[in-house]
């Protein structure tokens, strides 16, 4: 060991105190510039002081999100119903159109009634759906008989419609 480290400094009691002085002014200063960014920290997160904090900042942020929230889901919930009605309002429009083109195209009644020259009258009824008939003869109970009956089931109405829609449909393009 070295002869300096091995010297004590003694110091009195005068001295002592001044260092303490000194320690504790430091300290004081330390303290009050620490309280002070506190301070200044507290007022920026949690206080209203002529500036918006940012704990309002994150409540009126929450606030407009729910508020878009609700929003996005009531636009979403009126297009669904939209789109639904819109689709079922379609299928309705369908469904007449098939109906009604089932009506023309295959739907054929028929009814014949015959008055013989000796009074007696007959009649034969025929409801065919899309189906074609052909009756080359038909006789009841020995007082008349019909013969070579047919129908196409529809197919010539059909035919008539078609042509009907794809000539106004060639006019409107005109």
């Amino acid at each position: 060991m070295d002869a300096q480290e091995k010297q004590v400094v003694y110091v009195t009691p005068d001295q002592c105190v001044s260092e303490m002085n000194c320690i504790k002014k430091a300290m004081a200063d330390n303290h009050t510039e620490i309280k002070t960014i506190l301070d200044g920290i507290n007022k920026r997160l949690f206080v209203d002081n002529g500036t918006t904090c940012v704990q309002t900042k994150l409540d009126r942020h929450e606030r407009i999100i729910s508020c878009l929230v609700w929003f996005v889901a009531a636009v979403s919930v009126v297009s669904i119903g939209a789109m639904v009605t819109f689709v079922l309002r379609i299928l309705a429009h369908v469904s007449k159109v098939a109906a009604v083109m089932i009506l023309v195209s295959g739907c054929t009644s028929t009814r014949i009634a015959v008055e013989n020259s000796n009074g007696s009258k007959w009649a034969v009824s025929r409801l065919s759906v899309c189906q074609r008939v052909e009756a080359p003869n038909i006789t009841v109970d020995g007082l008349g008989q019909l013969t070579g009956y047919s129908n196409d089931g529809g197919t010539a109405a059909l035919n008539a419609v078609i042509e009907a829609a794809v000539a106004g449909a060639l006019k409107g393009v005109r």
